[in-house]
């Protein structure tokens, strides 16, 4: 699964959870509503998240970054257990853990970010290695002690009896049978001894192999940790100048702290029923996309004719021309080619550099009119570049004023 599919994952949980907030109060209630789409959010948060992590782990590497990527998501777990406290039961767990919560996580989010050492990398992937090397072993040898054994099926019997012992009252079974000395407690912990007993008697070497990697991973742990604390100086530095780039980055670019504030706002807002907070949101949003026009006027310049050149495409029909002609013969051998094989740059026959329309990107074929642009010199089909240029008096690439004429 790539980042991408991670991130369309997150934030479509989190939309639904922002949808389950408005359209569930009126069966759930207010406070239901609000749980259901705090858990949606904040799933959809961490699975985002988790998405941005991986790529930025892949895009320097795992020996330079694993133990800040490691950091840096276990700090986002923790940033999230408030409003899974808050969706589960907020009056069991006081508000000062929760607050400590989210404090450490930042902190640990901060740290992750400076954490790029070398030498510790290497360390934490061995231990990595060592730890899914030691499962796997472990259970290999269980599947095969298994498969002989004459204690597991007593073993899986009595798991499945402790297991119902915790929704039924089949301990009154053993409670009977001994006469009332065994009380519930006495009788789980009775058939825990058992199951223990003879899974130590059955799979003595592999409890003995199990120990033995438990202390190999503990001690190489022990020694990574050590490492991480001696580099901690220089990580608390990095980290602190990640931070303060981030805060000067925020207040430099205010439109990014009102996009970052919008979703908060709009929140509290339907949680509160408070209109003025939703008002509040829409302000917010219309302030922060001033902004970003004022301070990113190229983008803002991309995307409007990204959207007026989709419009312009679907009014010529592009898709529909397509579709009219799935092979297009090569300019050079006129050997038909399919739309899958006119993604390379060079024909598959006689190798040949393929030109495409600049228009409907399709390959321009051995017998169609084609005409070329005199500002940028980039070709095209005579009608598509006749019909874009009618609607938009320019040249669909470098944007110079151009009209086609079919005359």
């Amino acid at each position: 699964m790539s980042t991408v599919n991670f991130n369309k994952v997150g934030l479509g949980l989190i939309f639904a959870g922002i949808a389950a907030i408005v359209g569930l109060q009126s069966s759930l209630g207010q406070d239901g509503a609000s749980k259901v789409g705090l858990t949606f959010f904040a799933i959809g948060f961490l699975i985002m998240v988790f998405g941005i992590v991986i790529g930025r782990l892949r895009k320097m590497g795992a020996e330079y970054w694993a133990v800040g990527s490691f950091f840096v998501y276990l700090g986002f777990v923790l940033v999230a257990i408030p409003i899974f406290i808050f969706v589960i039961s907020p009056e069991v767990i006081d508000i000062a853990y929760q607050w400590t919560a989210l404090i450490v996580g930042i902190a640990f989010i901060v740290l992750g970010f400076g954490t790029e050492m070398y030498d510790l990398n290497m360390m934490f992937l061995n231990l990595f290695r060592k730890l899914s090397s030691m499962v796997e072993f472990g259970w290999r040898q269980f599947i095969n002690r298994a498969r002989k054994s004459y204690f597991f099926i007593p073993i899986v019997l009595l798991l499945l009896y402790l297991v119902s012992m915790f929704f039924t009252q089949s301990e009154d079974f053993l409670i009977d049978l001994s006469g009332g000395v065994l009380n519930p407690l006495t009788s789980k912990l009775l058939i825990l001894g058992l199951i223990i007993l003879l899974f130590l008697i059955e799979a003595r070497e592999l409890v003995y192999v199990f120990f033995r990697g438990a202390w190999q991973f503990l001690l190489i742990g022990l020694r990574t940790i050590a490492v991480w604390a001696r580099y901690l100086p220089r990580i608390l530095a990095k980290s602190l100048s990640v931070l303060w780039s981030i805060v000067k980055g925020l207040f430099l670019n205010t439109w990014v702290l009102g996009f970052v504030a919008a979703p908060i706002l709009f929140s509290m807002g339907l949680y509160l029923m408070d209109e003025r907070l939703i008002a509040a949101t829409v302000f917010d949003l219309l302030l922060s996309f001033g902004l970003f026009s004022i301070k990113k006027p190229h983008l803002v310049d991309r995307v409007v004719n990204n959207i007026g050149d989709r419009m312009v495409r679907r009014t010529i029909g592009v898709k529909r021309y397509i579709k009219e002609h799935p092979t297009v013969p090569c300019r050079s051998c006129g050997h038909p080619l399919t739309h899958q094989e006119m993604l390379g740059s060079y024909c598959k026959w006689c190798n040949a550099p393929i030109e495409k329309c600049v228009v409907c990107y399709s390959m321009l074929g051995k017998d169609d009119s084609v005409i070329s642009c005199p500002h940028c010199q980039n070709s095209g089909h005579l009608e598509h570049l006749e019909k874009w240029t009618q609607m938009t008096g320019k040249c669909p690439y470098c944007r110079q004023p151009w009209t086609v004429s079919s005359s």
